[in-house]
């Protein structure tokens, strides 16, 4: 179990309404791991980290990282100039598909965004992630 700081928006002071959000600090800090969930209807989880060792070892342990997901890499590239760089992905599991990046195929990124499932039997699938992506490629 992670030792996080919870923080609980809500306008309406309905938490488990549409429009509550809950951000798990997972290191105490609003510079490291994180996640947010947002209200009762949608079923996934925001995941965003640092690349350091010790948030990444952080969100390892985070079981709806071993499933499919989507995910962008940000950070500055130095062909571009130092610019702003961001790349967009998806994995069957997506903490294997980190831990790639961080050993070496992608060297600019320093920070992860991701998109996961709370449940196995959510919407969020092999299936209907290169729906997801399609959406996302507007952002580049």
């Amino acid at each position: 179990m992670i030792n996080a700081y919870l923080i609980e928006y809500n306008p309406l002071n309905m938490i488990s309404g549409p429009r509550g959000a809950k951000i798990r600090l997972l290191e105490r800090s609003a510079e490291g791991a994180r996640t947010a969930t947002f209200g009762s209807s949608w079923t996934g989880k925001l995941i965003a980290s640092p690349r350091n060792r010790e948030s990444l070892s952080v969100i390892k342990e985070l079981e709806e990282l071993h499933s499919p997901g989507i995910y962008l890499l940000t950070g500055e590239d130095p062909e571009l100039g130092s610019r702003p760089k961001l790349y967009i992905g998806e994995s069957d599991k997506l903490w294997d598909r980190i831990y790639q990046h961080d050993r070496g195929n992608k060297d600019f990124w320093n920070t992860i965004y991701g998109v996961v499932s709370k449940s196995r039997d959510s919407e969020l699938n092999k299936t209907n992630i290169p729906y997801y992506l399609f959406q996302m490629e507007f952002l580049q």
